[in-house]
């Protein structure tokens, strides 16, 4: 690459650089916003005045897109493909999921959880005992009904509409635009884990690119409002970070925890790889925003309320497409066997397959601690890791007592774990896999929706720790089986050598 194509850069330069970036990406949110509200003769609209800020952000977003897209290819000029590749694939997935937005933007039941949760917060309810069914730990609740404060009181600083649901409205906007930076820091993201798992061939950019955008979880958590997003994105934060930066590790394990919890399982390999700092930091975090939730610990009843939920004896969804133990043994024991899906037998199935695969991941995990311990090699260290935050996030969902299709954004992962280690040697399995499990579309036909969790197990199959002990030794001895840049830039992806 030439020093033209990948000028030097001061701390200075760069900083000014994402300032200008944030800035740019702060009007194309804010500005759609401004002109829905006074709506000047040069604006008209498709859909109707609630949707217009939609059609407007389309605009805008796209304008930005554009504009950091070139700014970064004119940085990378006369570089080579591989460069070029990586500044295009992040603009046209965010364009891809900016476009989803413009046009399909609306409230659904998933999101109106967490909107009525804040909306009892502010009546001064129980979200637990009022509104829709939220099930949630505090936190999302609380989330909402500060987020809905924070906008009423910028609105009547600028002196917006504050007409009932006004405010809320623009809650739910400024949501959905938090989706779309949301997706692109999953690539991101995604791309720093799929570098510490040796996932660094000059088309990761695209193969990852490829797997958010045809990606059904990421697509019905996008139409549904869901939350998941924030949780993969705070996982992925804390398992980048743990080594270098265990207290922004900390506190984002702790948060996703908080939103769902999932992600609590990263604990586990935090302790083992001796990431204490990372460990320490998340309990701390954890701990800490339970108090502050509290009011400072002078007031429990949220808590205790949501304790009391997670106590009750919930029967689970029976949904053909719900992915979950429960859905699966309920339903197989009414339609194949004739029996009762609400019986003891289910409850028992249910309980040993729990057990059965709490199991399993102890197994991997200490397999795959003794290759890392073997190896003595840094990078092995930072694979190993990377690869039992995968299966953590893949086992919740083989726990959880409900797994819709949205919740397999946890799955990308342990999809990266795949394609790092069998891609080249299981090439068909991988994508069979990765097909079953993120591409499918959504269906509720028994036993065909269980799709995902046969995808799921046949990852885990293939991400087995005795076949991925050649590899890693193999690393160790300097040989990786994929491409090993030795520029530590994340975001520099170099060309196949």
């Amino acid at each position: 690459m030439s020093a033209e194509a990948r000028a030097p850069t001061g701390p200075g330069e760069a900083w000014l650089r994402g300032a200008a970036y944030l800035l740019l990406v702060g009007l194309a949110i804010l500005t759609p916003l401004a002109l829905s509200e006074t709506r000047p003769a040069f604006v008209s609209m498709s859909y109707g005045a609630t949707f217009l800020p939609y059609e407007l952000m389309g605009l805008t977003a796209g304008v930005a897109i554009l504009a950091i897209g070139a700014v970064e290819l004119r940085r990378r000029r006369g570089g080579d493909v591989a460069g070029r590749v990586a500044v295009l694939v992040p603009c046209l997935l965010a364009l891809h999921v900016v476009t989803q937005n413009s046009e399909y933007a609306q409230r659904r039941f998933d999101y109106d959880c967490y909107e009525y949760a804040g909306r009892a917060l502010l009546a001064g309810e129980s979200p637990y005992r009022a509104g829709l069914i939220y099930l949630y730990p505090p936190l999302t609740a609380q989330g909402f009904a500060a987020a809905h404060t924070a906008v009423t009181w910028t609105s009547e600083r600028v002196g917006a509409s504050l007409e009932r649901d006004a405010v809320w409205d623009r809650v739910f906007y400024l949501y959905q635009c938090a989706q779309v930076l949301l997706v692109v820091a999953a690539y991101f993201l995604l791309l720093r884990l799929g570098r510490d798992l040796g996932f660094v061939s000059r088309w990761a950019p695209v193969t990852i690119g490829v797997l958010l955008v045809f990606d059904n979880p990421v697509f019905r958590t996008l139409r549904h409002g869901q939350i998941n997003l924030w949780v993969l994105n705070l996982a992925l934060l804390g398992l980048v970070g743990a080594r270098r930066r265990p207290a922004l590790a900390g506190l984002a394990v702790a948060l996703a925890t908080h939103v769902k919890l999932y992600p609590i399982l990263l604990l586990f390999p935090m302790l083992l790889c001796a990431h204490w700092r990372a460990a320490v930091w998340t309990v701390a975090f954890l701990a800490g925003v339970v108090v502050l939730g509290a009011e400072g610990g002078r007031d429990w009843t949220l808590w205790s309320q949501y304790l009391a939920l997670v106590g009750a004896d919930f029967g689970g969804e029976v949904a053909f497409r719900n992915n979950s133990l429960h859905s699966i043994a309920f339903n197989t024991a009414t339609l194949v066997f004739g029996g009762r899906g609400d019986g003891a037998g289910v409850r028992w199935v249910v309980r040993l397959g729990t057990v059965a695969a709490g199991a399993w991941a102890l197994q991997r995990l200490a397999r795959r601690e003794q290759i890392r311990r073997r190896a003595l090699d840094p990078a092995g260290d930072r694979r190993t890791f990377a690869a039992h935050g995968a299966d953590a996030l893949a086992f919740a969902l083989l726990a959880s007592p409900s797994v819709w299709e949205h919740h397999y954004v946890m799955a990308l992962p342990l999809a990266l774990v795949a394609l790092a280690w069998r891609g080249a040697d299981r090439p068909g399995l991988v994508a069979l896999g990765l097909f079953l499990t993120l591409a499918m579309p959504t269906f509720d036909l028994f036993p065909l929706g269980y799709h995902r969790v046969a995808g799921l197990l046949l990852l885990l199959g293939l991400t087995a720790p005795g076949r991925l002990e050649g590899g890693v030794e193999a690393a160790a001895a300097g040989a990786s089986p994929v491409d090993q840049p030795s520029d530590p830039d994340p975001t520099v992806v170099r060309p196949a050598r």
